[in-house]
């Protein structure tokens, strides 16, 4: 795989940042399940370890594609799909700051930087959907990644009384109460996605999970925050439903798109259940979820693992079909 790493460069998706971003939201919940389900605090240490090494393996490589093919990069920006996951090096950079192993001064300094890039990625979103000519074809889940991952900054900041946080969580709320219409709209008056695009129907879960999240830390234990839950709830009942649909798929990058919306949703159920430790079907559904997320990412890892080893099928090239 080394002496074909040069070859394949050109191939690494920005899309393979979802990677990390779905390491980093199952050490999240680990650290969480820690302080709420007594869980072992070396499985979160562990994950720490593994999240932070794959981030920098990843950008290594990409930096190195970015080098060698600055012209791909471009490429990818133009894209009206692929564009959405630049967000996700960003994100995953929030994700990274949460975790303790990560706490410096330095990495104070990374955060701030990432958050300014995060709002001109934001920026430079919106900006392509006013500038190209898009159809209700080229939506999809994945237009959340940027515009509602500002919502991250409330849950990454380190503290939620700072301006800042208000000005992501609206921007955050904003983008994801009207983009929903237009997805919706997309998914039941147009032609399916094409199969490869379908795990990315999990991204539903996150913008109500993030916002039950941002509304619990910015505004306490009121109404909203258990609205937003159950939005949430819903989605994840929805996706459950359609579990047989998931089952058939051929493996794709795109599903790592399965893993950081189950974190979220697990995370935003073990911090509700802070709150309310009498809720047995809270803890019950905590339980349920930390187990289901952690075999999701590492089998998603396990299939992941095996496709870029394989000699015959490549999931560089299959990424870019």
């Amino acid at each position: 795989m080394i002496k074909r790493l040069p070859m394949q460069l050109r191939f690494f998706p920005v899309m393979f940042f979802t990677v990390s971003m779905g390491f980093g939201g199952l050490t999240n919940a680990w650290l969480q399940a820690a302080k709420t389900l007594n869980t072992p605090q070396v499985i979160g240490d562990i994950l720490q370890i593994i999240s932070i090494v794959l981030f920098v393996v990843i950008s290594a490589i990409y930096i190195a594609k970015a080098f060698r093919y600055p012209s791909e990069i471009k490429m990818e920006f133009s894209d009206p799909f692929r564009i959405n996951f630049f967000s996700a090096i960003t994100v995953s950079v929030m994700l990274i700051y949460m975790l303790p192993f990560a706490q410096c001064e330095l990495m104070t300094y990374i955060w701030l930087v990432t958050v300014a890039v995060h709002l001109v990625l934001t920026v430079a979103v919106v900006r392509y959907w006013f500038d190209h000519t898009i159809t209700t074809a080229h939506s999809s889940p994945a237009w959340f990644m940027s515009v509602v991952g500002s919502l991250n900054v409330v849950l990454s900041s380190s503290d939620a009384a700072l301006p800042h946080t208000i000005f992501f969580f609206a921007i955050g709320l904003f983008f994801w109460l009207m983009l929903f219409p237009v997805l919706f709209y997309r998914l039941i008056f147009h032609p399916q996605m094409p199969e490869k695009f379908l795990p990315t129907l999990f991204i539903f879960i996150v913008p109500p999970s993030l916002a039950c999240m941002d509304s619990l830390r910015l505004f306490g234990d009121i109404a909203i925050t258990w609205i937003f839950y159950s939005i949430a709830l819903f989605f994840v009942l929805l996706i459950l439903s359609m579990i047989k649909e998931f089952i058939k798929l051929q493996f794709f990058i795109s599903w790592w798109a399965y893993t950081f919306p189950l974190a979220a949703f697990t995370i935003a159920t073990m911090r509700l259940y802070n709150i309310s430790t009498d809720n047995i079907w809270l803890y019950g559904c905590a339980w349920a979820l930390l187990i289901t997320v952690t075999m999701v990412v590492f089998y998603v890892s396990l299939q992941t693992f095996k496709t870029v080893a394989s000699k015959t099928f490549s999931i560089f090239e299959l990424e870019r079909e």
